[in-house]
């Protein structure tokens, strides 16, 4: 399980091509291993009970270099 830490959480309204409004979530993480970066959430995801176990597999996702140098 990858650890992470919540840098900032905002959220944006975007323009749909059709007129409507899409709200986004983004999100900045620093992973256990010190990298940052931001990930993107869309508003479904971030209302369900999939936000942790999203979370963790983009903090995982940025761990990825971390793990791949160490194994060399």
């Amino acid at each position: 399980m990858a650890k992470f830490a919540v840098e900032s959480a905002n959220r944006q309204n975007r323009l749909r091509p059709g007129g409507g409004v899409k709200t986004v979530y983004v999100v900045w993480l620093r992973s256990g291993q010190g990298a940052t970066g931001q990930v993107e959430i869309s508003e479904d995801v971030w209302e369900s009970d999939q936000l942790g176990e999203t979370l963790q597999a983009e903090a995982a996702k940025l761990d990825r270099a971390f793990d791949v140098a160490a194994s060399l």
